[in-house]
């Protein structure tokens, strides 16, 4: 699922919370603070993980997600 917003976020994991899912992987679009909450929203057993991209990648990607 492509997210835009965190409030998207909200909604994709209130649908997969419903569907039993086990696990929820935020991309590295994600920062430290919106993937705590995330964590804090979901307030439940799921883990939740998140991708990390070294520097200059994730220098591209805060790019790619400013335009």
């Amino acid at each position: 699922m492509l997210m835009s917003s965190l409030e998207e976020a909200f909604i994709a994991a209130d649908y997969l919370i419903s569907t039993d899912i086990e696990v929820i992987e935020l991309c590295g679009g994600f920062n430290a603070h919106d993937y705590q909450l995330v964590i804090e929203y979901i307030d439940c057993s799921i883990p939740v993980g998140r991708a990390r991209l070294s520097g200059p990648e994730q220098m591209k990607l805060d790019s790619f997600l400013n335009k």
